[in-house]
């Protein structure tokens, strides 16, 4: 406490009075007459206590330089950058985002661009495809994509002949990248190559069982995988044994007026397929409420009923002299493909599509017990939203001429339709509609009407 004089007035003896003797008394005990640890002494104290000066941060300097796995130059860095951003885009514009809890982008993956050259390469190479495709707009990738892609590979291999190699999670994004990219532009000798290497990584790494731990990898690979069997007419690789064709959902599950809506066909085709038929029904249902409630599907789950379906149907064989059953194996198996969506690009599927050229030139011939409009239009109109076929050859104009004529429908009329059947309205909707009035103008020379009313199915 600083020190501080008062005057006392005192009398001719140079006495003060009482009140002034107490006064003096009181302030030559202050700070004696006190317990140490008590509040009041904590309180003196702390009121005594200098206060520490603010300490303001030192702002970084402006040439701070980010150590990645290799040094590369500025327009490398700019590209690196923007697949950062498409990352960050490509979770916000999922085809399932609404009603799927996918797990957004993986942290490590920052931390690998500063210790694995071969995986900050293969984010470059990506991000020099997607310039050459939707920047550029060129078919084939550019010499900068190639030069980005050998060397990815060649730092892969080194990596490769590391122990351990199979072990580490950066490996096998680079390997799920290389080949995302050779099915995005449609190189399916290299694709398959990279899948043949996926599928010896995870075997290594537990299987099946592994990627049932890991719902988003086991997505992905088995998009992957799908489009992989459906371009080459190979069998794929990760296809799991079935153990039972007995159905996930029970059809009582649905709701009476969702049941009485939509399309069965128990009795119509092979019990196998009008199983697997009802569960993607099940599935694309469950899909749809949820993104109308905007909750969301826990990913584990979904992806498990989702491998069993396709897993079914990949197992399930042709039947060419059964037109019907034809048309819904390869009506779900389009269907499928729409799950698997590369930015500004489609992924063409010739093998698939050479068995729908071959499946609606045996319509024309089908008896009317086999003349099913509604799935007529419905794996038309998927095959076209898909672009597993092209809308434009003549045989598949004749065939929408053909379906659309019978119908006499509306586009309204026509989603009913869609959706009695299989339709995800957030993924579909926008596609098909436009696919429909397009083909409608294309074939009968005007407009389709966009209001009707829907009565029945067929």
């Amino acid at each position: 406490m600083p020190t501080s004089f008062e005057f006392i007035p005192a009398d001719s003896s140079g006495r003060s009075n009482a009140a002034e003797r107490t006064r003096i008394r009181s302030r030559c005990m202050q700070g004696k007459n006190k317990r140490d640890g008590s509040r009041r002494s904590l309180r003196e104290a702390r009121r005594g206590t200098p206060k520490p000066a603010l300490s303001v941060p030192q702002p970084p300097p402006s040439n701070v330089a980010i150590s990645l796995a290799e040094d590369i130059g500025r327009q490398s860095r700019e590209t690196l950058f923007k697949v950062f951003a498409y990352k960050s885009l490509e979770q916000s514009m999922s085809p399932l985002k609404d009603c799927v809890s996918f797990s957004p982008i993986e942290t490590k993956c920052f931390e690998w661009l500063f210790n694995d050259a071969s995986f900050l390469h293969a984010l470059l190479l990506v991000g020099s495809m997607m310039n050459d495709f939707n920047l550029y707009n060129i078919q084939q990738p550019g010499s900068k994509t190639y030069k980005y892609l050998r060397k990815t590979i060649l730092l892969l291999n080194i990596k490769l002949g590391e122990q351990e190699a199979h072990s580490k999670d950066s490996t096998l994004y680079v390997v799920i990248t290389l080949t995302m990219l050779a099915a995005w532009s449609s190189d399916w000798r290299a694709a398959s190559a990279h899948i043949a290497g996926l599928y010896k990584i995870v075997e290594l790494r537990g299987g099946l069982e592994y990627l049932a731990q890991r719902p988003k990898l086991h997505f992905k690979l088995d998009r992957i995988d799908l489009a992989w069997a459906l371009s080459s007419g190979e069998r794929p690789y990760f296809l799991p044994i079935v153990v039972s064709w007995d159905p996930l959902f029970p059809r009582d599950q649905l709701p009476n007026h969702v049941r009485a809506s939509m399309l069965s066909m128990e009795g119509n085709v092979d019990e196998r397929l009008a199983t697997v038929f009802h569960d993607l029904q099940f599935l694309t249902y469950t899909i749809n409420t949820h993104a109308q409630k905007h909750t969301k599907w826990e990913a584990d789950s979904f992806q498990a009923i989702l491998n069993s379906i396709q897993a079914r149907l990949l197992r399930l064989p042709s039947t060419p002299t059964d037109p019907l059953s034809e048309s819904m194996r390869l009506g779900m198996l389009a269907f499928l493909t729409t799950m698997f969506a590369m930015p500004g690009r489609k992924i063409p599927y010739p093998f698939l599509a050479h068995r729908f050229r071959g499946l609606f030139q045996k319509w024309k011939n089908a008896d009317d017990r086999k003349r099913r409009p509604t799935v007529q239009l419905w794996a038309l109109t998927v095959g076209a939203v898909s672009a597993v076929v092209d809308v434009d050859e003549d045989w598949f104009l004749e065939a929408w001429k053909a379906c659309s004529s019978a119908l006499e429908t509306s586009w309204e009329e026509a989603r009913l339709r869609l959706l009695s059947v299989m339709w995800i309205e957030c993924m579909h909707d926008n596609s098909g509609r436009m696919a429909f009035q397009q083909l409608c103008t294309r074939v009968h020379g005007s407009e389709p009407n966009l209001q009707g009313s829907y009565e029945g199915r067929s």
